[in-house]
């Protein structure tokens, strides 16, 4: 008897909650494994033209859940996570708590049935979340558009918390950490706000950069005009044209405002690209490795004010790191996520 045939045997005597347990009828469901030639005989045997089977009950509710929060912007691996996250906390709590049941199928039998009204009132909770994350990745670059038509580019690393009932305010308001590229719609009497760990960027409709890293907040305006005010000085403000730069420094509270003479080359990672202009390779590597995640140390410190004159590619952290290292003639050894960097012999 081949694999196969054990495979599809097994489920002969299972329910919806068997079906919702097993984790490989859960990976078949979520991960779309419908070209697998064993699950094509497992569905021929057990699913049924009216879908009242124990197997189709059991695929329609891992595929509603998984239709809801791709809606949401949660990947395969995140659903499948979570899933398996709830039932694991559930198996653990009902073998301490239910002593009676003495036996693991038991235990995981109400563990699936638990995963059921867990999974709706999940649902139900996400819906009515008062706010939506938006989140990137190590090198990953997303673009956003919000409910009130307003485009933002995401860098690298970055997240952005919008109002879901903004509709309802006096004010369109975002959290920023990390940087992005700011395209916002007007609407009137709605001012729209960006707000950082140090500085809120009052706006009405304009296009703009905010990169909040390490301490640092820098704003870079491209069209329109912006009001700039640090958070524990609401009172003062700094207005800004286009070609401005604003740079605060949260440490020592150092506010800096200067005009651009090339300041479109500050948003062409948008686009996937870093320029460079005589720029310390001290401040190259920071922005590099804020995007990718990564860590990084000079072996010959005289490295650090060296300038460098190039455009980096943002394809991958690889495509990356051959970039500068060519540029400037380095080498570099990589370990858990940390660069030892060193002039090339």
């Amino acid at each position: 008897m081949n694999k196969d045939h054990h495979k599809i045997e097994k489920y002969n005597s299972y329910d919806i909650y068997d079906f919702l347990e097993d984790r490989e009828f859960r990976n078949y469901v979520l991960l779309d494994s419908a070209s697998d030639e064993s699950w094509r005989r497992i569905v021929e045997e057990y699913s049924s033209e009216s879908g009242d089977s124990a197997f189709d009950k059991a695929r329609s509710i891992l595929l509603n859940l998984r239709a809801h929060f791709e809606n949401n912007g949660l990947t395969d691996l995140e659903i499948r996570a979570r899933i398996d996250q709830r039932i694991n906390t559930y198996r653990a709590q009902t073998t301490k708590h239910n002593k009676k049941l003495r036996t693991r199928r038991l235990v995981w039998r109400a563990a699936a049935a638990v995963l059921i009204l867990i999974g709706m009132a999940w649902l139900l909770q996400w819906n009515n979340r008062p706010t939506v994350m938006y989140e990137t990745g190590n090198g990953e670059r997303i673009v956003v558009e919000l409910p009130d038509a307003s485009v933002v580019h995401l860098n690298g690393n970055s997240k952005l918390i919008w109002n879901r009932h903004w509709e309802d305010s006096k004010v369109r308001k975002v959290f920023l950490e990390g940087e992005g590229y700011f395209d916002v719609a007007k609407v009137d009497g709605m001012p729209f706000d960006v707000v950082t760990d140090d500085v809120t960027i009052e706006v009405l409709g304009t296009v703009f950069n905010v990169n909040n890293r390490r301490q640092k907040t820098k704003v870079f305006l491209e069209e329109g005009k912006i009001n700039l005010k640090i958070n524990e000085k609401p009172e003062e403000s700094l207005m800004l044209e286009p070609g401005d730069e604003v740079e605060y420094n949260a440490g020592d509270e150092n506010l800096i405002k200067y005009k651009l003479e090339e300041g479109n080359e500050k948003i062409t990672w948008k686009d996937g690209l870093l320029i460079y202009r005589e720029e310390p390779l001290i401040e190259v590597m920071k922005e590099v490795a804020d995007i990718y995640g990564k860590e990084f140390m000079f072996v010959d410190s005289a490295l650090l004010d060296r300038k460098i004159t190039s455009t980096i590619p943002l394809t991958d952290w690889e495509m990356s790191a051959t970039a500068i290292q060519m540029a400037m003639r380095l080498e570099f050894k990589e370990k858990n996520d940390t660069i030892r960097i060193k002039e090339k012999d």
